[in-house]
Formats: C-alpha cells, sequence, structure tokens
C-alpha cells in the first residue's frame, strides 16, 4: 500500500485538518500542521511568513489544534530555550479559543488554565520518542448560550 492509498484510509475514519476548519457537534474546530523553523521536521515556516499563515484561523474558532505551541506556554525546550511561535500566541490572544491543543515540545507537556483559553501540550513522548508522558484527556463542553 502506498501512502496516498493509506491516507485515503485514513480520510474515511477521521478528520485531517490542513490548516482548515470543520464543524463538530456545533463546535468550530481549527487544525494546523504549521511550526516555526525548529530542527529539521515537516511543515516549518521562516517566521517571516507567521503573520501569513497565523492571520487564516478563523475568529469564530472555538477549539484550536496545532502542531506547535504559541511563544510562552508550554513551549520550553529540554535545552530551556522558548520554541513557541509569538505570532501564533498573538492569534490566540485575538482569536480567544476556549482550548488550544498542541505537542511538538515533548520536555514541556502539560496543561496551562489561561484567562480566557486552556493549554493544552499532549506531547505523550520524550525527547527519545519513548512513551513518557500520560495520554491527555480532554473534556469540553460548548458554553450553552
Amino acid at each position: 500500500m502506498n501512502s496516498e492509498d493509506e491516507i485515503q484510509k485514513l480520510k474515511e475514519v477521521c478528520t485531517y485538518l490542513d490548516h482548515e476548519s470543520t464543524v463538530v457537534e456545533g463546535i468550530k474546530i481549527f487544525g494546523s500542521p504549521y511550526q516555526p523553523l525548529f530542527y529539521n521536521w515537516a511543515f516549518q515556516y521562516h517566521s517571516s511568513r507567521a503573520e501569513d499563515i497565523w492571520s487564516e484561523i478563523p475568529k469564530d474558532t472555538e477549539l484550536l489544534i496545532t502542531h506547535g505551541p504559541p511563544h510562552g506556554i508550554l513551549d520550553k525546550s529540554s535545552e530551556g530555550e522558548h520554541a513557541g511561535c509569538p505570532t501564533l500566541m498573538k492569534y490566540v490572544e485575538l482569536i480567544r479559543p476556549k482550548v488550544h491543543i498542541f505537542g511538538h515540545i515533548h520536555h514541556s507537556a502539560g496543561t496551562h488554565i489561561g484567562e480566557h483559553t486552556a493549554f493544552y501540550n499532549v506531547a505523550v513522548v520524550n525527547e527519545a520518542y519513548e512513551l513518557s508522558h500520560p495520554l491527555t484527556v480532554i473534556e469540553y463542553k460548548r458554553p450553552t448560550e
């Protein structure tokens, strides 16, 4: 089976958000694989492209899923440097999703409850790709209007 066949099979049982939105049970979800340059991984962008990328998050997003973290929130690498994106943080503060889920920076797995947004770094492996963090279960109940 080639990778295109595998992708098609996955699309039958899940929703892959490639910098796009979907609505599930009335909840607007935006997902993006993009991340700032950090070692040598896929979906990376130079900081000069960050504004163009993150300005595309719809203003009515309730649940934001990104590969990388926003700057300053659960984004410290094992070397102690902040690896999150400042521009992503700018848009999280502007849009105020109820929940922002990400990973990528394995060293900073955990939860941070902010004033407007609950942040979850759901990395489950350490830098050696060994299972080392517990799974995160997030219950989200849409606020009644």
